[in-house]
């Protein structure tokens, strides 16, 4: 087994570096088949943690707003599938659940050693790669393992921040589906909404995975997405409703501006488009044009540049 880097090492090295030996050791891990541990200690840290976290929104004036919580207590895992809106939403879904969950994050990059990174990994989390076939696979097999040993999982099924136009919840992934059919798991929607430093979160009710066999993976990822856009439908209607005449020209440069200050240096808007799910026919459709890179205009094929 590799041996462990010091503390001192972690923070000197190049990050491209400590990126390739963190995903390194959770491959050693698993082809060692480690098991997790701690799981009952990480609920106790859970609670202290959201204590801080507290104080860290009344010092930065971040207010949660619960709209609606229609879940029931239940003796088996729960995965918890929440929406995607900004730097701030695990932090948010946390504080509104309080219930103990790991969580799945995907391309951790400079939390691997900041002290949010910390706190998550007192916490619990599984990273992963997402550009990584393998580290992908890893850490959906580690969230299988922490629920089939009685844990919670936090987990952002649409992959990416949502930055759509036109979709209040993106195309989700069918890992959460795929986990919960596979563990017994049930399955709580969650979305967020914010406004400005307000976010409003709504929890949905229990989806019982139990009728459903693997091949029907994304029916019920389709269910879980309905669920989450009713959920986000409802925050709309009672705290987003606007005349059209309010909103700005340049309302959604504004809005692309937010999302980049939030990101700061750690991800682009680039990344966010590569992270998010794509549907095989938005693929299709994309490679249906990628002649037009090669296509030098002519007279003879003039008439594929014809907009009418």
């Amino acid at each position: 087994m590799m041996r462990k880097l010091s503390v001192f090492r972690r923070l000197t090295m190049l990050l491209s570096e400590l990126e390739k030996y963190c995903l390194n050791q959770r491959k050693i891990r698993f082809e060692h088949n480690i098991p997790l541990s701690g799981i009952k200690v990480r609920r106790l840290v859970h609670y202290m943690l959201l204590s801080v976290l507290r104080l860290r929104q009344l010092i930065t004036g971040i207010s949660i707003i619960v709209l609606n919580d229609k879940r029931k207590k239940t003796a088996r895992p729960v995965i918890y599938a929440c929406t995607h809106i900004g730097w701030n939403d695990v932090e948010v879904a946390y504080c509104a659940l309080r219930d103990p969950s790991g969580l799945l994050l995907g391309d951790p990059r400079e939390l691997y050693r900041s002290i949010d990174g910390l706190m998550l990994r007192m916490n619990g989390v599984i990273c992963i790669d997402s550009a990584s076939k393998e580290d992908r696979f890893i850490g959906r097999e580690t969230c299988v393992k922490l629920l089939r040993q009685g844990g919670n999982l936090l987990i952002f099924p649409e992959g990416a921040w949502n930055i759509s136009k036109n979709q209040i919840v993106m195309k989700l992934f069918t890992g959460a589906a795929e986990m919960a059919i596979r563990t017994r798991a049930e399955i709580v929607p969650v979305v967020i909404e914010q406004y400005g430093k307000r976010y409003v979160v709504n929890i949905g009710s229990n989806i019982d995975c139990f009728k459903y066999d693997i091949s029907q993976k994304q029916i019920l990822t389709d269910q879980i997405r309905d669920a989450m856009c009713t959920l986000k439908w409802e925050i709309i209607e009672k705290y987003a409703v606007d005349n059209r005449s309010n909103i700005t020209q340049d309302y959604w440069d504004g809005f692309l501006s937010n999302i980049e200050t939030q990101m700061g240096d750690a991800y682009s808007l680039e990344d966010i488009e590569v992270t998010r799910y794509h549907t095989r026919a938005e693929i299709e459709q994309r490679d249906a044009f990628l002649y037009f890179d090669k296509l030098v205009p002519c007279r003879e094929n003039a008439f594929l540049l014809r907009t009418n």
